[in-house]
């Protein structure tokens, strides 16, 4: 079963990363470009579009929402530090709204 790149924590409500997912990829992230809407106050579901995931390799990912990630958007993480993604302590992408 391939390492996921992202996971949901519903305790805190947040979306983080996975770092054996970016320690096993043989390319860094140069940028994580949200998707239009994707904001405070969006309401989001699985499977939504969240964003683009640009490589260093010249390829492109989309990250979507996984399994139980749904609600509304509280924030975004807008400096995400690329360069440590494959150490672990995940990093937050985006927090959701409490119930």
């Amino acid at each position: 079963m391939p390492i996921p790149m992202v996971t949901y924590d519903p305790i805190n409500r947040e979306l983080r990363t996975v770092p054996d997912f970016f320690a096993a990829r043989n390319s860094s992230i140069e940028l994580l470009s949200w998707r239009k809407g994707i904001k405070k106050g969006t309401e989001i579901k699985e499977n939504t579009e969240l964003a683009d995931i640009y490589w260093d390799d010249g390829t492109k990912d989309v990250l979507k929402a996984p399994t139980g990630c749904a609600g509304i958007i509280e924030s975004t993480n807008r400096r995400i530090k690329y360069e440590i993604l494959h150490i672990p302590q995940p990093q937050w992408l985006l927090r959701l709204r409490k119930a």
